[in-house]
């Protein structure tokens, strides 16, 4: 463990894993007087030298993740990538986790995902689980081509996923992903004109908060320009968010959500993530909230003012 330094009086936030989303959500606590400690793999990363404490070990191991959480007042993650079983751990021992081990496990299942989207009522692409190529060829039955083959976990930013435009390349796209050993769905594809986010921040009684919504423009599925405003019609974006854990619904987090519009107005929504902010030390306990409705003006003609709920 390395002590780097004590950053002020204020609540610890422990994050697993020291990327540059670590690093993200660390500047903004600092700012706030709260402490970071980070878990690595290693010794480096970038939000290691901003960490008063940096934790070296294995995040899905429980036993490196209890001894993190001894010294921290909350614990959040910067992916979804760490098992949701050991993070179930911490919330046995009865430390604050968010997102929860529940929230990561429907996340980090991209199939499981798109089931959760679909049954809160949500616009989704056309989907399907698939075990073998034949499971492929039977889609483009259901769904025409182009397809989209997706692996359903450790997928990110374009990787993870094939686009297949006829029967000819089901073989190729099938070793890439490595679909004998890996769990795999199709999608539809979306011909999409412009590719949209949105951040909205719950706190722990239930209120929320929406950020700009933004277009991002990819280059070789990595994010090369974000345009804020969107530069999309005056129409009201709705997104309603589903519920989560009954009487705990909607902890204090910051959900990322990620759209295709195909145009004429409309969305798909393609991925959801959720993380942590700040506010999840604060000593109240989470109202229930069932079902919470967002309703968005996408544009405005002069600055962002935050909506008042």
């Amino acid at each position: 463990m390395a002590d780097n330094h004590h950053s002020g009086p204020g609540p610890r936030i422990a994050i697993i894993g020291g990327g540059q989303l670590a690093k993200m959500t660390a500047l903004a606590a600092l700012e706030l007087g709260c402490d970071v400690l980070v878990l690595e793999t290693r010794n480096e990363g970038p939000a290691v030298n901003l960490a008063s404490h940096l934790y070296v070990g294995d995040w899905n191991n429980p036993a490196d993740l209890l001894k993190l959480a001894e010294h921290a007042d909350v614990i959040t993650l910067e992916n979804e990538f760490v098992l949701a079983d050991s993070l179930a751990e911490l919330e046995k021992a009865g430390h604050l986790l968010f997102p929860s081990s529940k929230t990561v496990a429907l996340i980090q299942d991209k199939f499981v995902q798109k089931e959760t989207l679909k049954a809160a009522g949500l616009p989704v692409s056309a989907f399907r689980a698939i075990k073998t190529r034949d499971d492929i060829k039977e889609a483009a039955g259901e769904f025409g081509w182009p397809l989209v083959v997706k692996a359903r976990h450790y997928a990110y930013d374009g990787k993870g996923n094939a686009t297949i435009n006829n029967e000819s390349e089901i073989d190729a796209a099938w070793q890439k992903l490595d679909g004998d050993n890996r769990s795999l769905y199709v999608e539809a594809f979306c011909p999409f004109a412009s590719e949209l986010a949105i951040m909205i921040t719950t706190g722990r009684s239930g209120e929320a908060v929406a950020y700009p919504l933004v277009e991002s423009v990819q280059r070789d599925h990595i994010c090369h320009i974000v345009r804020a405003p969107a530069p999309v019609a005056r129409s009201i974006f709705q997104l309603r968010l589903p519920a989560e854990e009954g009487p705990r619904s909607r902890p204090s987090a910051v959900s990322a959500w990620k759209c295709f519009s195909p145009g004429k107005e409309k969305l798909l929504l393609m991925n959801w993530r959720r993380g942590c902010t700040t506010p999840a030390i604060t000593p109240s306990r989470p109202a229930s909230v069932p079902s919470l409705k967002i309703t968005y003006a996408p544009c405005w003609a002069g600055p962002w003012v935050p909506p008042k709920w």
